[in-house]
């Protein structure tokens, strides 16, 4: 079997018959695919069965073992809760007769039938009663083989943080009829659509992104959420639930990372806590009167700095892990409060005989060169603003390409 090139439109072969009608329901189409499911959506299709061999493993094996005139496939509910297509074995000289056969409710696109109804309702993917779990599914095997019929898929009408839910089910029927290679660039297409609001909505639960990123082979979602993952590792601050999906491969790769920053972030600190200002190209010696002002700020400097760095530690709050980006990044911009020039002064107040500015200049340049020190750890590797989306945790992995799945299988 040959299978499409994912990335153009999907052309019916030339041996197909020519549809008669519109998708889903074509007069000459030999296959009839019915939902059973429990909800108020019991919709049939009517397709061809040229066309659907061409585009799936799945149909072409199912398909090219019977030599019946019909086929006839149905999407129901197992017992443990999983909707899937099921295959009929009858050989069917005639059209089956079906419960209630009714086509899909859908409105016109280009002419062809494709959007169901009532589409606009609401999936909550952590909390689906069994009609919108049951929907969903429908909608999905409708979108899916309406790709076969070079049908693209319509922009999604929800807001992304919805969507999350509606493409794991579209990848899960793609995966089933074997066909996700022919999704994945249509469905990239339309996720891409959302642009700042998709990554706004991928820091909520990354574990669930990242599957999805992979499943789509999609570099920028995945990357993100990798990024996302390493940041608050070993901490969860996501549903308990995505953990135990995350494969041990992964698991290892995030710890990896996170090792990584760990050993930079202790360097850095290093350097932060013996930072000092040359006195003629000479260390500091508070036992020298024209050098005990600039020893003092320099002292309240490092002081400052190594109770912010002890209160971050994972050992002094499991919490502090989240809160570590946010301290490097608004010292990367200068902008960490307790070292406020007022705020020091005023520390020092009483026991400083220079000229404020002249000890003011000195903490500038403590402050600047610590913002630079930092810039490794301050780096932002999110395709957001981690301060302005109450992202607390270190963003500053760098992801390659050897980090991606798919892109390492294809180099090795």
């Amino acid at each position: 079997m040959t299978m499409s090139n994912p990335g153009t439109h999907l052309a019916p072969p030339s041996s197909s018959p020519k549809p008669n009608g519109s998708f889903p329901m074509f007069d000459n189409g030999n296959v009839v695919i019915q939902s059973k499911l429990a909800s108020s959506y019991n919709q049939t299709m009517q397709l061809h069965g040229a066309i659907l061999t061409q585009h799936s493993p799945y149909f072409s094996r199912t398909i090219k073992l019977r030599a019946c005139a019909w086929h006839y496939f149905t999407i129901e509910s197992s017992n443990d809760g999983q909707i899937n297509l099921i295959s009929h074995d009858s050989q069917l000289s005639n059209r089956p007769v079906t419960n209630a056969l009714e086509p899909c409710h859908a409105t016109l696109i280009d002419g062809v039938k494709i959007k169901l109804e009532d589409e606009d309702s609401e999936i909550k993917p952590e909390s689906k009663t069994g009609t919108e779990v049951e929907v969903n599914a429908t909608r999905s095997y409708t979108q899916v083989l309406a790709l076969f019929y070079d049908i693209q898929l319509s922009s999604f009408p929800h807001p992304v943080a919805k969507v999350l839910g509606i493409a794991e089910r579209l990848v899960q029927t793609s995966i089933e009829l074997e066909c996700l290679p022919i999704v994945r660039p249509h469905l990239g297409k339309l996720l891409g659509e959302y642009r700042h609001d998709l990554f706004v909505a991928i820091k909520n639960d990354p574990p669930r992104w990242i599957k999805l990123g992979e499943a789509l082979e999609n570099k920028s979602i995945y990357a993100e959420c990798l990024v996302h993952m390493v940041g608050a590792f070993p901490t969860w601050p996501w549903s308990p639930a995505s953990r135990a999906s995350i494969s041990p491969e992964l698991r290892q790769l995030i710890s990896k990372k996170r090792r990584d920053i760990d050993q930079l972030k202790v360097d850095i600190e290093k350097d932060l806590l013996v930072v000092s200002l040359p006195y003629n190209e000479r260390p500091l010696d508070p036992t020298e009167r024209d050098q005990t002002e600039t020893w003092l700020v320099v002292a309240v400097f490092r002081d400052q700095l190594a109770q912010k760095i002890y209160r971050l530690d994972p050992h002094y709050s499991s919490e502090a892990l989240l809160k570590q980006g946010t301290f490097y990044r608004s010292l990367a911009k200068g902008l960490f409060e307790p070292l406020d020039g007022e705020r020091v002064r005023r520390a020092c107040q009483g026991i400083m005989r220079a000229e404020w500015k002249e000890l003011l200049d000195d903490l500038e340049m403590l402050k600047k060169y610590a913002s630079e020190v930092v810039l490794p750890l301050a780096f932002n590797g999110l395709m957001i603003d981690p301060d302005a989306n109450g992202v607390g945790y270190l963003t500053c992995a760098k992801v390659e390409d050897d980090d991606i799945p798919w892109l390492r299988a294809r180099s090795s």
